[in-house]
This record gives C-alpha cells, sequence and structure tokens, in this order.
C-alpha cells in the first residue's frame, strides 16, 4: 500500500485489506490537546460499495435531555483526556512507542469541563469520549468510571444520533464542539479514501450571517442533527455564502454536501473558509492495523 501523507493541511485517511483502519469509538476530533479543532471536513474520494457509513451524535442533545440534578452535577466536573488513552492499540504495536514517541511528547494530558459551552451559540453539550478521555478529576477512580460509563451510554442514544452513507465526492463538515462521531469499519476488505482536514480554534459569532442563499436546500438528516446540502457548488462560495455555511453548521452541527469534484488543494482552500487550519499530530498510516496475509484482491 502507498504511504501518502497528503498534500500540505489535507491528510489521506486510506484503510485497505493490508492495512484497515483501528479506530473504531465514539469521540470528538482532537481533545487531547488544549485547544481542539472547531470542526472537521472530510471529502470522501474512494467509496466502498457497502459499508464504511459514519455516525455522528448530539451533545447538545445528550446534554439537555439529562434530568436537572444530573446537569448541575455535571456542570462543575473536569474531565481529563490523554492522546497515549486515544492510540493504545498502535502504541503496544512492535515499534509503535519510537513511532509515535515525538506526537506523545508533544501532546500531555489536558484537562476540559465535562460539559463545554459552545462559544458562538451558547448552548452546553457534554464534552468527554470513550476514546480519549480517561477520568473525572476530583472523583474517585469507581466514581469516576461509573459515571463516564453512563455517560458514554447515554450520549449516543438512538435518539441523538445520524448515520451517514458516504457517497463519492460527498464532503461533511461538522462541529467538533457539539458533536461525536464514530466510524463504522464494517467494509473490509474494500479500499476506502478520504481526504480531512482540521479547523483551528474557534470563530467569533457572525452577526451578519445570511439565513437562506438562492437555489441552495438543505435537506435535515435526522430529528437531533445533520443536513445534506443540495444545489451548493462549494468552489463558488463568496463572503455571503461562506457566511450562510457557518451559521448552516451552527444549526445543524453536520453538513452533508454531494458531488464535490475537488483536488487536494481546492479542498484545503474551502476547509480554510472555516477557519485557520491545522495539521493532524500524526499521520494515519501510523495508526492503521497490518493484517498478516491479507491481499488486495477485491478491493474496490
Amino acid at each position: 500500500m502507498k504511504r501518502s501523507k497528503g498534500v500540505g493541511d489535507v491528510q489521506i485517511l486510506e484503510s485497505t485489506a493490508e492495512n484497515p483502519s483501528k479506530i473504531e469509538k465514539w469521540h470528538s476530533d482532537m481533545t487531547f490537546r488544549d485547544t481542539p479543532p472547531m470542526a472537521t471536513v472530510l471529502h470522501g474520494k474512494v467509496i466502498p460499495e457497502f459499508g464504511g457509513d459514519t455516525l455522528f451524535a448530539s451533545m447538545y442533545a445528550a446534554y439537555e435531555a439529562l434530568s436537572e440534578p444530573m446537569r448541575e452535577l455535571l456542570d462543575g466536573l473536569v474531565a481529563v483526556h490523554d492522546f497515549r488513552h486515544g492510540f493504545a492499540e498502535s502504541l503496544a504495536e512492535p515499534g509503535g512507542a519510537a513511532r509515535l514517541a515525538d506526537a506523545v511528547a508533544a501532546n500531555p494530558p489536558v484537562q476540559h469541563p465535562l460539559v463545554r459551552t459552545h462559544p458562538e451559540s451558547g448552548r452546553k453539550a457534554l464534552y468527554v469520549s470513550p476514546l480519549f478521555t480517561t477520568r473525572i478529576k476530583g472523583l474517585a477512580p469507581a466514581e469516576s468510571r461509573a459515571l463516564l460509563e453512563f455517560l458514554y451510554s447515554h450520549m449516543v442514544t438512538e435518539e441523538f444520533t445520524v448515520r451517514l452513507n458516504w457517497q463519492p465526492e460527498t464532503i461533511a463538515i461538522w462541529d467538533n464542539r457539539c458533536t461525536q462521531h464514530k466510524p463504522v469499519n464494517d467494509f473490509f476488505p474494500q479500499h476506502r479514501l478520504l481526504h480531512r482536514v482540521t479547523v483551528a480554534g474557534d470563530r467569533p459569532p457572525l452577526s451578519t450571517a445570511v439565513r437562506s442563499m438562492r437555489g441552495v436546500e438543505l435537506r435535515p438528516l435526522s430529528g437531533a442533527l445533520g443536513a445534506e446540502v443540495l444545489g451548493l457548488d462549494v468552489t463558488r462560495l463568496d463572503a455571503g455564502g461562506t457566511a450562510w455555511l457557518h451559521e448552516a453548521l451552527l444549526e445543524h452541527q453536520l453538513l452533508a454536501i454531494r458531488g464535490q469534484q475537488l483536488e487536494p488543494g481546492s479542498f484545503s482552500a474551502f476547509a480554510g473558509l472555516l477557519g485557520k487550519r491545522e495539521v493532524y499530530p500524526i499521520q494515519p498510516a501510523d495508526t492503521r492495523r497490518p493484517v498478516r496475509g491479507a491481499n488486495r484482491k477485491g478491493a474496490g
């Protein structure tokens, strides 16, 4: 398999029969950093004939469905997020610790509020995940485990989720501050390749955002979150269209934009409309699981 690092800030996420993807847990991207990304943008390039969907969950809905006493308990708590926890399987592989040593050194454990207030919408969202959260600060270990296990189960209640079915040239954008996602690795040994850009930090509110745009339709994907964007050409967005896109992301948390045939440079430029782009701290090839005796027969 060709191990490509992508172009500039565009990373290639590729899963093959020889090196399938490992991660299949709910998470918000890069919460092991002091300043996790505002948004993630994925562009589907090679899509399996079946399988390979991505699940999303609204952390607004999960928090707001809790009882008032539970919300009061959670509002003052702080959780610890750790890079090593999220990539434990890769670190345990032969040579994994050496390969990821720089990333581990650059990403020591960090603390985030268990409930995060969105800087633009003002709504509260749960902000822990089974992939990166290790414990709740100040609680006994047994208390921390019990509360986290309850939250992990609660926050992916079916009513809070949506399933995105990938199609070639689909762009998906999601707000990492109020959603979690989970890749479904049920497409092996087929081939899948996506391009990814992460958008750093948080943007200030856009009070002049456009609430409708001529010729573009937003079609809800579920009752909790997500919308399919129809009739939009992302290469022709002006300032008003960019503001409209930002507002749509704030409202729906996840956007699926179909039929966008972009090269990596154009894809990166589009993602940059959302904010400052940043490079993921490790390459996807460093976290894929090799399969002994696998071959490419039948791969898409």
